[in-house]
């Protein structure tokens, strides 16, 4: 591309026009007639790249230049110009047919070049790059219909970030096929290999947008666990770290990403959940492919905090039934104590006979003396890395479940900081042995982890000791909380004929709800305060009135006249002192002692058992 800046020039050029042309063109469903056409000319274009890229390769008049334009052509595959996206989006019939015709002519337009340039997309890579398109493509569809049928919630979204899961390693198949195939692998080729999962974070990414659906830390748990699963040998860092950082993102995140497992009852499935069991089997997989014993020690210690229970609180409770059931297994008295001392003297001997007998056999002059080199300690360091992990879990799974200050949290502090403790004077120990690189640059690294994973705990576990709650802030969140209910509800009647609704979900979405109502328009509340989540140690409810008498065909069929929404402290007392209450009226008012607050026949607060709020 540096000796002729052109093609790039001219791609730029596409790119910049599709995007001015579908701006100007201001797309309402039923009228898609211009961005129609304009994805015909597109298609044109595409067609004049492929021909002109597979021309220069084929004949060697300029392969460079050839390839050139192939890579170009794959922004334009991946519909880097989001006409697919905005065709789905303005019309789901006409989108969804447009979207299968566009995944036909990219797999016709993969099949072309892989017939007559085979070694320049070998058959791997085609795989895989038409998989990635039927993705791309197919996202747009799948989402506009998950809202048609209002189910585009934000867990069904954060399910659809789990395909991203298989994006690294398909990138790292493309560039070993590509690369194989031509016998190098530079920046450049590199580079290309990433546009396809790009193209598809990306677009997941806009669909989120298009679908108000605020996006969450978790999202990006996926992607990381599968770019984790794909480190080398030597990338230690990251074969630890991504994990880590996967299960980091997913704290705290439980109020609308958790779902019931199998129809049980709360939340067993959280997104921490799912991330630490993630990285329980990419630590056992890199494991098994690399050798390495110590990560088998974070895939134990990720496994039992995911399978042992969703909290601290419940992870502590299963290690002391264990603890109980280990100590019954002790003798009673002193027959049971003797009998075991004439078993163990037995399992000793056989043991003493077995280590005697594996070093027996002739004898061997001795070598001569060689220089001594000092490793790691591989024991230090898989005990540290597990020590570390049940702390790390530990605190994550009780932040995912408590409110800060809570005296879980400070115990799980308190126990993390210990067992950190152990896995700083653990990696100082294995750090100390190590020699230098490269006689073991793996273990080298291992220990130095170990070793900034037991300062770093150290450092930052007792500020989570040290930190208490403040009923205040939690109160004033949620009386914040209820006067934008009462806000987006006055906002939510001026468009619908007066009326309140029923359900909250139509103040995240009222085009779902009031027919007519401006698609484009913004969501008047918060989909977090809508789905009535526990959210600074108090729960929230929702209380629709009676519904009008009859419902004009312009409003919303779930209106009602009045209702109200009550927050209560989970833990009276500590997680907040007063209960809460907002109503249609306007009115908010609290009881002192943290009870639900009463309400009226009508559906609203009853202020003469609830003090209003001055």
């Amino acid at each position: 591309m540096k000796k002729n800046p052109f093609y790039g020039m001219s791609a730029a050029a596409m790119l910049f026009g599709c995007y001015m042309v579908n701006h100007a063109l201001g797309l309402e469903p039923g009228r898609l007639g211009k961005l129609l056409t304009l994805m015909g000319v597109l298609q044109v274009y595409e067609g004049l790249l492929i021909a002109l890229g597979v021309y220069l390769v084929a004949t060697r008049r300029a392969p460079r230049d050839g390839v050139t334009v192939l890579v170009l052509e794959t922004l334009f595959l991946l519909d880097a110009t989001f006409l697919a996206t905005e065709c789905v989006t303005a019309s789901s019939s006409v989108g969804s047919v447009v979207a299968v015709a566009l995944v036909a002519l990219a797999v016709g337009k993969l099949a072309v070049v892989r017939h007559v340039l085979p070694d320049t997309l070998p058959r791997p890579a085609a795989v895989l790059l038409g998989l990635q398109t039927v993705l791309v493509f197919g996202l747009p569809v799948v989402a506009v219909q998950l809202a048609a049928a209002r189910l585009l919630a934000p867990v069904s979204f954060y399910s659809l970030w789990w395909l991203t899961l298989a994006l690294p390693p398909a990138q790292k198949k493309i560039q070993e096929a590509s690369a194989s195939a031509h016998d190098e692998a530079d920046g450049a080729h590199a580079a290309w290999t990433w546009i396809p999962a790009t193209s598809v974070l990306i677009h997941l990414a806009a669909l989120g947008w298009i679908h108000q659906v605020v996006f969450r830390p978790a999202f990006l748990a996926p992607f990381l666990l599968g770019l984790a699963v794909c480190a080398g040998r030597e990338q230690v860092v990251r074969q630890i770290g991504l994990p880590a950082a996967a299960a980091l993102f997913s704290v705290g995140q439980a109020d609308a990403l958790a779902f019931p497992l199998l129809g049980t009852a709360g939340p067993w499935i959280s997104p921490l959940r799912l991330a630490i069991l993630g990285a329980a089997t990419a630590y056992a997989l890199l494991a098994w492919r690399h050798g390495y014993r110590w990560l088998v020690s974070l895939a134990a210690a990720s496994g039992l905090a995911g399978l042992l229970g969703p909290s601290a609180s419940s992870l502590g409770e299963r290690m002391t039934d264990l603890l109980r059931l280990a100590g019954r297994m002790l003798p009673r008295n002193a027959l049971g104590w003797g009998l075991s001392g004439v078993v163990g003297a037995f399992v000793f001997l056989a043991l003493g006979a077995w280590r005697s007998l594996r070093g027996s056999g002739p004898r061997r002059s001795a070598p001569p003396p060689a220089r001594r080199r000092t490793h790691p300690r591989h024991g230090d360091i898989a005990l540290a890395l597990l020590l570390a992990a049940l702390a790390a879990g530990s605190m994550l799974s009780a932040l995912d479940t408590q409110p800060i200050g809570h005296p879980q949290l400070h115990g799980a502090a308190l126990t993390a900081t210990g067992l950190m403790l152990v896995t700083f004077v653990l990696g100082l120990r294995a750090h100390s042995r190590t020699s230098r690189p490269p006689e073991d640059a793996v273990g080298k690294q291992a220990a130095t982890l170990a070793l900034v994973a037991g300062l770093g705990g150290l450092l930052s576990l007792p500020l989570f000791a040290a930190t208490r709650h403040h009923p205040a802030r939690s109160e004033s969140s949620v009386i914040g909380d209820i006067r934008t209910v009462i806000s987006a509800q006055a906002a939510y009647g001026a468009q619908n004929g007066g009326y309140a609704d029923g359900a909250l979900g139509c103040l995240v979405r009222p085009s779902s709800c009031i027919p007519g109502y401006g698609g484009d328009q913004a969501s008047l509340l918060d989909a977090p305060i809508a789905t009535l989540v526990e959210k600074r140690g108090y729960t929230r409810s929702f209380h629709p009135g009676p519904r009008p008498d009859q419902i004009p065909s312009s409003s919303s069929p779930t209106s009602v006249t009045t209702w109200a929404y009550t927050a209560v402290p989970v833990d009276p007392g500590y997680t907040g002192v007063r209960g809460f209450c907002g109503d249609s009226n306007g009115d908010l008012c609290f009881t002192v002692d943290g009870t639900a607050p009463p309400l009226r026949a009508d559906g609203t607060c009853d202020l003469g058992r609830c003090a209003p709020l001055q």
